[in-house]
């Protein structure tokens, strides 16, 4: 038996109440759902912070007649191994919400291959396989519950699943769908982070209907090219290990704005 956890918030950085936006007249988590429970792996439940900010986000579930746990905003390791808990499955299946251009399929298959390999951790491969906002983990509830009990650093709380990805002991494969390598898609980002990328996400929808899969979007972006360059210079967020890892990144992108002397001051901090 399988879980699916949709990690929710309101309080977004770059784009706050990002995940209650409309597409097509229904919130971006609407389609979240929707396409997690197409997928038929598991119930699908919510996790949000209990705080007064997320109760939309408790209304929504009930309306919906879903789960939704409230707990820790800044441990969402925490919220997910006490979402989990009760229910106490097989296997979770970890989802975001501002992803709403999700493929059931690739859900499915992701889970699917984490199964037939016998692994503690799954993942799709969205970085060089599919589209960025099919992301999919899926990983053994025994595997929660050590990364719950034993992970420390605040970047393993935070993000749910490094200490799992990291800890020697456990097995983890990628599901990349036997895509080869001249089959790869082209630069796609349907993730919702910025207003750049609510344009991108809603022209998906609107040239494409609620109903669309993986290669509906990778042909769409195909055809209409210039889809790809309105959210081209949004930089997807890193998890970074430490300050020095940080420090190292951040002269990295100043070099690449040219800004040498800036870069070269943090170079002798590290």
């Amino acid at each position: 038996m399988g879980l699916v956890v949709i990690q929710a918030r309101l309080s977004s950085s770059r784009l706050a109440g990002k995940v209650l936006l409309p597409i097509l007249e229904k919130p971006v988590i609407y389609h979240v759902v929707k396409r997690a429970k197409a997928a038929g792996v598991g119930e699908v439940i919510l996790a949000i912070p209990d705080n007064v900010l997320d109760e939309p986000l408790a209304r929504f579930a009930e309306e919906i007649e879903i789960g939704c746990y409230k707990g820790s905003e800044k441990d969402v390791l925490d919220r997910y191994y006490r979402a989990a808990l009760p229910h106490k499955p097989d296997y979770v299946v970890r989802l975001t919400s501002d992803c709403p251009c999700l493929d059931s399929a690739v859900i499915r298959d992701t889970v699917d291959f984490f199964l037939t390999q016998r692994a503690d951790y799954a993942a799709s491969d969205s970085r060089n396989t599919f589209y960025h906002g099919t992301d999919t983990e899926v990983f053994t509830f025994d595997a929660l519950i050590e990364a719950a009990e034993c992970a420390q650093k605040d970047y393993q709380r935070e993000h749910v699943t490094p200490y799992i990805r990291e800890k020697s002991g456990f097995s983890r494969c990628i599901y990349d769908g036997g895509i080869k390598p001249d089959e790869i898609i082209p630069r796609i980002r349907a993730t919702l982070d910025t207003k750049e990328d609510y344009i991108v996400i809603k022209a998906i929808f609107e040239l494409l209907g609620e109903n669309f899969s993986h290669s509906d979007v990778v042909e769409l972006f195909k055809r209409y090219t210039w889809l790809s360059d309105i959210n081209s210079a949004i930089m997807q967020k890193k998890i970074y290990q430490d300050e020095t890892e940080e420090i190292a990144a951040a002269a990295k992108l100043l070099r690449l704005q040219e800004m040498k002397r800036a870069a070269a001051y943090l170079d002798k901090l590290l």
